[in-house]
């Protein structure tokens, strides 16, 4: 037997997001789906949508170098003044670790096949001095990959190297 009593619904009323320094609050509460209540419109407040939330923010943070980034906390607490529920996450960035130079290297010489590599730096995601992100070098090597296929070069192995420096938030990338 379950015995449910119904209570007067709490809508979000505040979304915040403290801690972010390096990356404006802005732009991650452009991420987050829970959203504040509008005029017209309730904003029932959803654990696993907030749970998510939290995902989809470590998620771009990671994307931008910050590979020990985490919440701290995310309360959703009864703000009695708002008059409804606050969502807060507040966050811990870390260190941005960035590329300190990324090589592409070829076995040969590709230009005495008709080969230009001169632009494929340009089609990479991973730059020299950008933020590291190991899902962009993932791609990355998938992208030297279809260029060489399109240069005729269907069976061509791209490997990709991350190689530490003395500096802890510095790395370097070889293709």
């Amino acid at each position: 037997t379950f015995t449910v009593a119904p209570v007067r619904r709490a809508d979000v009323e505040r979304v915040e997001i403290a801690g972010s320094e390096a990356i404006q609050a802005d732009v991650l509460l452009g991420l987050v789906q829970t959203r504040e209540r509008r005029l017209l419109r309730g904003a029932p407040f959803i654990t696993s949508v907030w749970q998510q939330d939290q995902r989809a923010v470590l998620a771009h943070y990671r994307r931008n170098g910050f590979l020990q980034a985490r919440v701290v906390e995310a309360p959703v607490t009864r703000d009695q003044e708002l008059g409804g529920l606050r969502a807060s996450m507040i966050i811990d960035e870390g260190e941005r670790t960035v590329v300190n130079q990324m090589i592409i290297a070829t076995r040969g010489r590709l230009s005495d096949y008709g080969v230009d590599d001169s632009g494929w730096a340009g089609a990479l995601r991973t730059r020299s001095g950008g933020p590291f992100d190991p899902e962009a070098v993932r791609q990355d090597g998938t992208r030297l990959r279809i260029l060489l296929a399109n240069q005729g070069f269907p069976r061509a192995q791209v490997l990709s190297e991350v190689e530490e420096t003395d500096d802890p938030y510095s790395v370097g990338v070889s293709f």
